[in-house]
Formats: structure tokens, sequence, C-alpha cells
């Protein structure tokens, strides 16, 4: 039985976050800017592009071109835009390595959502754009944690691989909980293993049983098998037992 880790798909949600600032954002500022070329009037141009209004057919390419622009003249907006743009391929071939340095100055300016740091801490962590630099990576995705249980996911994952770090297993345990209790249902199930395997933490059949089936429930189909193979090591009375512990996890979740 093991730890997983699911294939990364960064902006995955970003696109939503960039959907809404699209849609809030970029409002013109005609009489205090410069005519004909302010980065407001760029961005936008840019944004009835994106979204084909105003008189414009949707064109991302024309959006991205635009967004770029203004990415290129420092505005922290569009280069998160224009960074996440790359990032996926929208408008644009995509580029991990073109997506770094405008995401990566985007943050620095405070232009940043949980999933972008996310992906400024997976482009040093494999040298995708930059240097590979583990350090810098734990970092951002420290920053990203505080409000990602996706990245708590991932860094339970790289302290238990100890591929990159040094092997820390109560480290790791303590960032699938969190998650799991975020209802993030692979570190629901990563945190079923360490029980299972008494890594980081008691070894505890109840508690491995009672989050396995919380993640199976909440869509994780690989704990189905991990969830048949605990129960056949418990009996009828502890499985009783572990459904009371699944009750009080699911009340402690909703506080």
């Amino acid at each position: 039985m093991i730890l997983y880790h699911p294939e990364k798909v960064v902006f995955k949600k970003v696109f939503l976050l960039i959907v809404l600032s699209l849609g809030l954002s970029c409002i013109p500022c005609f009489s205090v800017c410069a005519a004909g070329n302010s980065l407001q009037i760029i961005k936008e141009k840019a944004r009835k592009y994106y979204w084909g209004i105003g008189g414009l057919k949707q064109d991302h390419k024309k959006a991205f071109e635009l967004y770029l622009i203004a990415a290129r003249r420092g505005d922290a907006e569009a280069q998160f835009i224009a960074g996440a743009m790359y990032n996926v391929g929208l408008g644009v071939d995509k580029s991990l390595a073109k997506s770094f340095p405008l995401l990566h100055n985007a943050a620095l300016q405070g232009k940043t959502t949980a999933e972008s740091e996310m992906a400024i801490a997976q482009a040093y962590l494999l040298g995708q754009g930059v240097s590979q630099d583990i350090d810098l990576a734990i970092d951002w995705y420290t920053r990203a944690a505080e409000n990602s249980s996706e990245a708590q996911n991932e860094l339970g994952f790289i302290y238990s691989s100890g591929r990159y770090v040094k092997e820390d297993y109560q480290k790791a345990v303590g960032y699938f909980t969190q998650a799991a209790y975020a209802n993030h249902p692979v570190s629901q199930y990563n945190l079923g293993v360490t029980y299972y395997t008494g890594k980081g933490q008691d070894y505890d059949l109840k508690k491995s049983y009672a989050w396995f089936k919380i993640a199976l429930e909440n869509g994780y189909p690989n704990a189905e098998k991990s969830l048949k193979q605990v129960a056949a090591d418990l009996t009828p009375q502890e499985i009783a037992e572990a459904e009371g512990v699944i009750d009080e996890i699911m009340s402690r979740m909703k506080q």
C-alpha cells in the first residue's frame, strides 16, 4: 500500500480565478490614461478579445498578445494572466519555461493565487524555466499551502518520499492531516496509508479504515481496494468502532 501522488494539473483551478479577474478588473480609465497605448486600454481590449464582447469576436490569441504587451511593460495583472495562458496553452503554445518568469514577477508584485504559487514551486522543484532550487520550491509550496489543500498534499508527498528533501514522515502526516480535514480526497487516502503503515504516527487500523472510507465516499476510487484490505483485518466489532471514528471525523470537519 503506497502513498498517492496525483498527476499535476496546476492551473485546473486557477483559470476560474483568472476568469473572475478578467470579469471584474481591467476597467478602462480613459480620463486619466494616455490615449492609445495606456496599459489599462490595452488590458481592456485584451479582455474584450478574451470574452468576445464589445463588438469583438472572441480570439484568445489576440487576447494573449495584448496581455503579453502589458506584461512586458511590468503590469502584474497582465503578467499573471499571460503566465497562466502560457501554462495551459490558451491562445499560445504551452510553455512552462515562458510561464514561470511571468508568474514569478507577478507574484513578487502581489498578484498571485495558491495555484500560481504552486506553479512557481513546481518550476523550482523540477527546474522548468529556472534552475532547480529545492529550498525555493519548498518555500513557494509552503506559501501556497496556507490557502490550498492541494499544496498541503504536495508537501506531504515531498516529505514522505524523501526524493527532494530528507524523509520526514511527521511533517508529511501534518500536511496530509490539514488537507484531509479540508476534504481533500487524495490526502484522506494518504492519511489512511500512514495509519496503516504506522509511519509518522501510531499504527491504527480503525483510523486507516475510516480515512479510506471517507476518501472513497469523497470520490477517490483508488481507496476501494485499500478499504477492503483493511476491513479484512478487522473484526465486525472493530469495523463498527471504525464507523464511529468516521462520525467523529465528519463532525470535526463540519466545525
